[in-house]
């Protein structure tokens, strides 16, 4: 579907025609729902047709989600305000939803584009050692040779209210007596 034909279609203009009640619905809510119920009403009645419209001409999947969200929003009211009546817009928001979630207009709507996906990573040129690479010494070798590991030397800070310059003293790894 075209940018221009969405429009015409059925589940578009029933959204659109839904706008009004909404908005009457809002104004009958009391002054302290400006932030609450009523501003959830207000922006339902542009993000319906919004998301049908979407849905329609880029073939996505939005509408379910705001389609939800207008009737917890009525339910809400009916609970909360039980002495409002809004029956008929209930009816009205039921039958549209009805028609979005079964629309074969929107299972005929374009292919939704993929997500471009992340190239995969090329595997690193990392040499393996088998076991059979790993060089050992010959048995008379490795007794011949002493291995003594270097006598580390170890440097001493003295606190910061101490004048004493740090110095160098040798650590041997021999055990003392």
């Amino acid at each position: 579907m075209t940018l221009s034909q969405y429009r015409s279609s059925s589940s578009w203009l029933g959204a659109i025609e839904l706008g009004p009640k909404l908005m009457n619905l809002a104004e009958e809510l009391p002054a302290s729902e400006e932030m609450g119920l009523s501003l959830q009403l207000r922006q339902v009645m542009v993000e319906l047709p919004t998301a049908v419209a979407a849905d329609l001409v880029q073939g996505t999947d939005t509408r379910q989600v705001v389609a939800f969200r207008l009737l917890t929003t009525l339910e809400l009211v009916d609970r909360v305000y039980p002495a409002l009546d809004t029956a008929g817009l209930r009816a009205d928001a039921d039958s549209l939803v009805e028609r979005l979630m079964s629309a074969e207009q929107f299972a005929a709507g374009p292919e939704p584009v993929p997500a471009p996906s992340a190239p995969e990573p090329e595997p690193l040129d990392v040499p393996t050692l088998e076991p059979a690479d790993t060089p050992v010494l010959p048995t008379e070798v490795a007794e011949a040779v002493e291995v003594t590991p270097p006598a580390a030397e170890v440097t001493v800070a003295p606190p910061a209210t101490a004048p004493i310059e740090p110095t160098s003293v040798p650590v041997s790894n021999e055990p003392t007596a």
